[in-house]
């Protein structure tokens, strides 16, 4: 171990295993450096903690030790000196966002809405853990983006974690990005205090000044109004009229950016019409008459859904109505609508009121309603069920997702089970089985549950998991089955020590990840479609759960 003060310098060698290469910088809690672990030959950061009589040199340490996410560097050792503790990190390369802007400039509106989105993603998971972290140090100097463009969150001296009473440690921020209520000891800290330190960083990318309480009538410089009311919630002086949760602001950052592809995709649209006007030109008022058809008197099913997807809101509802109207008994209506509201992966609450709405409304002439009438047919109905229970655990946009979603499950498993035992059973109906079953498992695994049902519930949970990637891959539904991707990664990264304990290795582990991984991959490679996002947050992540599983790995042969 590194003595005599500890204070490092280039050539040292820390705990016999990491030789200190070069500076890298200063944070919030001490320096950084570079360092190379002697006998893998990997590259890591070291930070430099000074110890201190409170015992805030551990503070940062239990913040992050746990914490698993793309946008998080990753923690691999802690040392312990005379006067300093050591952690070894992930080494994240890459240009601050604040390095960035100081050499290319103001950010453009696109670019801010890619750099809120990605922060909002690792708020959601740093919040929305059973003991919520907060940063409370979020600006451009502490985000790093890397080559392939994922933005890493670091410097955690400043965080801190709720734990029921107690006490809250000292208060850091800094000014311009610091919420009003950090510079007062009396006034809590929470989610929303981060959400401000967001919102100041993104006013500060695409204005190019830090944010100060006498800009707060003035219009935001280079700004456009559609994101500029969504900044302005965030930097709100009074944490009651910003965004309430992260989740929520993520939602609405998901709105921001669908509308701007909407805009430019409808630009694109009128700019090709312009063109085929101006190349046909006068040929239009020479069509003949017989090709100017009344096409609702020859609509039937197939071209009701056609138009369907071919318009949107109240009148797209209103060609489903019509569709439901000439087959009361048919699921591909229901199921067609399910995949257009889940294409953008979240299940608005507009969304869920007009689907509720079709399945309650009681057509001419019957005295049932569509969803009484479709359940007489329980294959389609179990189908119907199970597809609207993944639109709600996975990404709906309103309070209780996934209690609602074990309730359509429920009438999903009731319907299947009216079926014969001996039928031959289609591959959605073992697909809905699957993810039942891991959904389920997503809310008991980790929480230490002693009980006989909770014994042997990793095991369980992992041949379910290899059981879904056994199967053949669904198109229809990608978002959904992406964002499964998503969680079961974020699951497997937390949960990796004790799904070692139950007997699965730590090359097992890496092989499902890389199978996700190449699924999505392949996915990304044909689809060549834009807003791939997800995809690449997927990827990230996977990277992430390597990253740990090799550890783990390394652990069990001895090498670190």
């Amino acid at each position: 171990m590194k003595k005599g003060g500890d204070n490092l310098r280039e050539g040292d060698v820390v705990a016999g295993k990491y030789r200190i290469l070069q500076a890298l910088g200063k944070g919030g809690e001490g320096s950084v450096w570079l360092a190379v672990h002697l006998q893998t030959e990997q590259f890591w950061a070291v930070k430099e903690i000074q110890r201190k009589t409170d015992g805030r040199e551990f503070h940062e340490i239990n913040m992050m030790k746990k914490l698993r996410h793309p946008s998080l560097p990753m923690i691999l050792d802690v040392l312990e000196g005379d006067s300093c503790i050591y952690l070894v990190m992930e080494y994240v390369r890459g240009h601050t966002l604040e390095e960035i802007k100081q050499k290319k400039g103001r950010f453009t509106p696109e670019q801010v809405m890619e750099v809120g989105l990605q922060l909002c993603n690792v708020l959601c998971y740093l919040h929305g853990r059973k003991n919520p972290v907060f940063h409370l140090d979020v600006k451009p100097a502490n985000i790093i983006q890397k080559k392939d463009g994922t933005l890493v969150l670091v410097d955690f001296g400043s965080s801190w974690k709720l734990y029921g009473e107690d006490k809250e440690v000292q208060r850091h921020g800094t000014n311009g990005f610091a919420a009003p209520e950090q510079y007062d000891l009396n006034r809590p800290l929470d989610g929303r205090t981060d959400i401000y330190g967001l919102g100041a960083t993104l006013y500060y990318l695409i204005s190019g000044v830090r944010y100060s309480s006498t800009l707060q009538k003035s219009k935001i410089p280079g700004c456009p109004e559609y994101m500029s009311e969504v900044i302005r919630t965030c930097i709100q002086e009074k944490p009651e009229k910003r965004y309430q949760d992260s989740r929520v602001l993520r939602r609405e950052m998901i709105k921001l950016r669908k509308s701007y592809q909407s805009g430019k995709q409808r630009i694109k649209i009128w700019v090709a019409l312009l063109l085929a006007i101006l190349t046909v030109g006068i040929a239009l008022r020479e069509l003949p008459a017989e090709f100017t058809v009344q096409v609702e008197e020859n609509w039937d099913y197939e071209k009701l859904l056609a138009e369907a997807l071919c318009t949107a809101g109240e009148e797209s509802l209103a060609y489903y109505e019509r569709a439901l109207f000439c087959a009361p008994e048919g699921k591909q209506a229901y199921l067609q609508y399910l995949e257009q509201a889940g294409s953008d992966g979240i299940l608005t609450k507009k969304e869920e009121e007009q689907f509720r709405s079709m399945l309650h409304t009681i057509p001419l002439g019957k005295s049932e309603t569509y969803e009484e009438l479709l359940a007489a047919n329980p294959e389609a109905y179990g189908e119907i069920a199970f597809r609207l229970g993944m639109l709600y655990w996975f990404g709906y946009e309103g309070e209780e997702g996934r209690r609602i979603a074990a309730g359509w499950f429920g009438k999903m498993e009731a319907a299947l089970g009216k079926l014969p035992e001996n039928r031959e059973r289609k591959e959605w109906e073992l697909r809905a089985e699957l993810f039942g079953h891991v959904s389920t498992y997503f809310e008991r695994l980790g929480r230490g549950d002693e009980t006989e049902d909770s014994q042997n519930l990793e095991l369980r949970y992992w041949e379910d998991l290899k059981q879904i990637l056994a199967l053949q891959e669904e198109q229809e539904y990608a978002v959904t089955e992406l964002q499964f991707f998503r969680e079961t990664l974020n699951q497997v990264i937390f949960l990796s020590e004790e799904l070692y304990q139950a007997g699965i290795s730590a090359a097992e582990q890496i092989g499902v990840v890389d199978q996700i991984a190449a699924k999505v991959q392949k996915r990304m490679t044909e689809e060549q479609r834009e807003g791939i996002e997800l995809e690449q947050e997927i990827i990230a992540l996977a990277g992430t759960a390597k990253t740990v599983m090799e550890h783990l790995l390394k652990t069990e042969e001895g090498i670190l």
